[in-house]
């Protein structure tokens, strides 16, 4: 829809407005009328006019008087001026004050036919200035919003053209470029760039301003292809130059800075430990790769070793993984300390570690560097106020004698570790050909063990323990068997490592603990209500929070009091931060306790003092030293002589003679279980086994039950 131009026409004589009135609307415009200039401001300050037309008298001014009105509102609007005077003085002044036009009004009424041309000259000509001085603001307007729009946004952008000077570059590119005002001018030649970069330093000062402006050139010229740069203000930029249709060049930079820095550390935490900032398997296994990789290529040899720490489990479980964390930290650091800058120390488990030796020369050298990780990893700890101390087990393979692939490898050097475990804390193996066969073994049983549970294929044995005063049964102890399905039956001694190793300790002790008073129940009407039954517990049992939980729940489901369970524990129970509020629990609830295997371990009487127990357990290797007399028996007698003075009664494990029996009880001996009683049997088989034993000479002249 067309919209009708609106003029304003002042005149004071009615008549003369009307006639001017209808002759402008026969041109299709709009009128409005004011008959004074007080009312003409008004209607300007009110409403926007396309024409304004005025007659030159007016009641309350003349017509200069209201263009000057009008110039000081800054009002862009043409003002054509009607007089019946004719005098050119006015009309140039009305010029002057800014009129468009200035019209006589004839008594013939010309002036009626000139003035719809003269309005709609000026209004075209008015619409064109407003419409280019639109355009200019628009324009004015756009290159503002660009250009702010271009500096806002994160990328440096400039643009050179095919004689590379600058034409344009944003706020971002003079931050990275660290360029002033002055250079980023449109038309700065690039080299007017380089020589400031060289004469700030930015790139060194050995490099020339021709090698400098070549490549910059020739960077700008490698078109739609990222490359990598670091700017003078340390951030690395990627950047793309794009061809203009003119020959020049569009260039972006984008500061991957951080995109650069979280790579890196995702790739970190990817290839190493979080713990000990050690590599991981991961990266092991990369470096590992490469080092063969170059020992077939110079013929070198690489030696490999995976490093097990002995009594970490213990430590962690008793006093707490940040203490263990802490002591897995300082033996890395001690790790890395022996090796060299070129080898690696890896950890790939809780407490294995693994450490490679590329490009060596002859293998003799890793029996140097075994025997001094073996060393340094035994040394002690201070952790908080914990004094620490572990050992190590290091397995040692070699390239290419014990394999050339990395799987190989590592395999190898894990079976010679778990040879150097079988022989104690602090040795160290190479591999041969035996240990992978044993290795092997070691596996398929562990993995055996998983399944023994699920398929009840453990047994429990019991074995009489007989009071040597009275020449009566004083209660069994409880035996554990693996009744495996090739093998036959198994003694402890033969898979409780592999339990240990594959996590089984918990869950197979707290079988024995329900099984053991589920069968002994029924077997105290034969042995009689006095009896006790014997359970081993385990260093892991021992040093688990739930232990306490774990016996009420056995007692409660079986009916037993708690006076008639005797746990046997190990010296090594003895010696924990938590020893004495564990045992002190046990004997509150009422558990007899006894210190089993005494003389096989490097007991301190401080502790056994520190620690009352109710019995005390001689080992079956000392019993067996009796028959050698002299010394060996004086052993015997001295531990014997220590449980007494300590308030402790003694058993004596492992009898097989009645030389053995009768040095014992001269020495006051109250105890004692072994083949020369009976040997341990299936619960089914103790009355059997309690009738012969009433046949012994010991027992002949008291009855073989409690009852």
């Amino acid at each position: 829809m067309t919209i009708e131009p609106t003029i304003l026409y002042i005149e004071d004589d009615p008549g003369q407005a009307r006639l001017v009135q209808r002759r402008l609307q026969q041109h299709r415009y709009k009128v409005m009328l004011a008959e004074s200039q007080t009312q003409a401001l008004a209607a300007v300050d009110g409403f926007r006019f396309d024409v304004i037309v005025t007659d030159y008298r007016l009641p309350d001014g003349d017509g200069l008087e209201l263009l000057a009105q009008l110039r000081q509102r800054d009002l862009d609007i043409p003002v054509i001026v009607l007089s019946m005077l004719g005098d050119l003085r006015v009309a140039v002044e009305a010029m002057q004050l800014g009129a468009a036009d200035y019209l006589p009004k004839d008594v013939e009424g010309r002036y009626l036919d000139l003035l719809p041309a003269a309005v709609n000259r000026f209004l075209e000509a008015h619409q064109l200035r407003q419409a280019k001085v639109q355009a200019e603001r628009s324009l004015t307007s756009e290159r503002t919003l660009t250009r702010a729009a271009v500096d806002q946004i994160s990328q440096g952008l400039c643009v050179f053209d095919a004689l590379f000077r600058l034409q344009f570059c944003n706020r971002q590119f003079q931050t990275l470029f660290q360029l002033p005002e002055e250079v980023i001018l449109h038309g700065t030649p690039l080299e007017t760039l380089v020589r400031l970069w060289l004469l700030r330093g930015d790139y060194g000062s050995e490099t020339s301003v021709a090698t400098l402006l070549a490549n910059e050139q020739d960077a700008l010229s490698w078109t739609d292809h990222p490359t990598e740069r670091l700017c003078p203000n340390g951030r690395l930029t990627e950047v793309v130059s794009h061809t203009m249709p003119d020959g020049g060049y569009a260039v972006t930079y984008t500061d991957i800075t951080e995109r650069k820095r979280t790579e890196d550390y995702i790739s970190h935490i990817a290839h190493h430990d979080a713990l000990t900032k050690l590599p991981n398997r991961l990266l092991l296994q990369d470096r590992l790769a490469m080092a063969l990789e170059r020992a077939k290529r110079f013929g070198n040899q690489v030696g490999l070793m995976v490093i097990d720490l002995d009594l970490f489990k213990r430590i962690n479980d008793s006093l707490g993984h940040h203490i263990g964390d802490e002591l897995l930290i300082e033996v890395a650091d001690r790790l890395r300390a022996v090796v060299r800058a070129t080898d690696t120390v890896a950890r790939i488990g809780g407490d294995e570690f693994v450490v490679l030796l590329p490009d060596l020369n002859e293998a003799e050298s890793l029996h140097r560097v075994a025997t001094n990780l073996v060393q340094q990893i035994g040394r002690p700890v201070l952790v908080g106020s914990h004094r620490l101390q572990v050992g190590s087990s290091i397995g040692i393979a070699v390239c290419p004698q014990d394999g050339d692939d990395a799987q190989t490898l590592l395999k190898h050097a894990d079976s010679a570790m778990y040879a150097a475990k079988r022989l104690g804390r602090g040795h160290y193996q190479f591999f041969t050909r035996d240990m992978a066969e044993q290795s092997e073994q070691h596996v398929a049983l562990e993995q055996a063990l998983q399944l023994a549970l699920y398929r009840q294929e453990f047994r429990l044995h019991f074995q009489l323990q007989v009071d040597l005063t009275q020449g009566r049964p004083l209660g069994i102890e409880t035996l554990l068997r693996w009744q495996h399905p090739e093998r036959g039956l198994l003694a402890p001694a033969e898979f409780l490592a592999q339990a240990e190793s594959g996590g089984l300790t918990l869950a197979l002790g707290e079988w024995v603990l329900s099984e053991a008073c589920r069968q002994f129940r029924p077997l105290r009407a034969v042995l009689g209500m006095g009896a006790f039954l014997a359970i081993n517990l385990s260093l892991r049992q021992f040093e688990n929070k739930q232990l306490l939980s774990q016996l009420d729940a056995v007692l409660a489901e079986s009916g037993l009091p708690a006076s008639c369970i005797e746990l046997e524990l190990t010296e090594a129970m003895l010696d924990l931060d938590s020893s004495a509020s564990t045992l002190g629990a046990l004997r509150e609830h009422g558990f007899r306790l006894t210190l089993d295997d005494f003389g096989t371990g490097p007991a301190s009487l401080s502790l056994l003092a520190r620690h009352p127990l109710d019995r005390l357990k001689i080992d079956r290797s000392l019993v067996q030293q009796i028959s050698l007399g002299g010394r060996h028996r004086a052993l015997v007698g001295a531990a014997l002589g220590l449980a007494h003075g300590l308030g402790m009664q003694t058993v004596a494990e492992g009898v097989e003679t009645e030389e053995q029996l009768q040095w014992l009880r001269e020495y006051g001996c109250e105890a004692a279980q072994g083949f020369l009683f009976a040997e341990a049997v299936l619960a089914t088989e103790l009355p059997d086994r309690l009738y012969a034993l009433s046949h012994h000479p010991l027992c002949s002249e008291q009855p073989a039950s409690l009852a």
